[in-house]
C-alpha cells in the first residue's frame, strides 16, 4: 500500500511539474521579443524584468527537475543488492561524464 501511494504522489507531483513548465513554455512563446528593438527604454526595463522572471521560473522548473532525478536515484537505490547497486552507480557516473564531455 505504501508503495502505491508513493507512486501516486510522484504522479501527482510529475503532473503538478508538467503543467507549471507548460505555463511557462505558453508565457515565453507568447512573449513579443522581436519588438524590443523598438521599444523605448522604459519598456525594454520593464521588458527585462519580464524575461528574468522567466528564467527564474526555468530554474525553479529545472531545480524541481533535479529533485525527481534524486528521488528516483535514491528509490532505485534502495531497492537493488549492494553489488548491482555500486554497478549501477558507477555506470551512471561514466555517463554522466561522457555526456559532458
Amino acid at each position: 500500500w505504501s508503495r502505491w501511494t508513493s507512486c501516486k504522489g510522484k504522479r501527482s507531483w510529475k503532473r503538478r511539474s508538467r503543467k507549471r513548465c507548460e505555463k511557462l513554455q505558453e508565457r515565453i512563446a507568447d512573449h513579443p521579443f522581436v519588438e524590443l528593438a523598438c521599444k523605448e527604454e522604459e519598456e525594454v526595463e520593464a521588458e527585462n524584468a519580464a524575461v528574468e522572471t522567466m528564467g527564474e521560473g526555468l530554474e525553479q522548473g529545472l531545480e524541481m527537475a533535479d529533485g525527481l532525478r534524486l528521488r528516483t536515484l535514491s528509490g532505485v537505490v534502495e531497492v537493488l543488492p549492494t553489488l548491482q547497486c555500486v554497478e549501477f552507480l558507477t555506470g551512471a557516473a561514466a555517463l554522466h561524464l561522457r555526456v559532458h564531455h
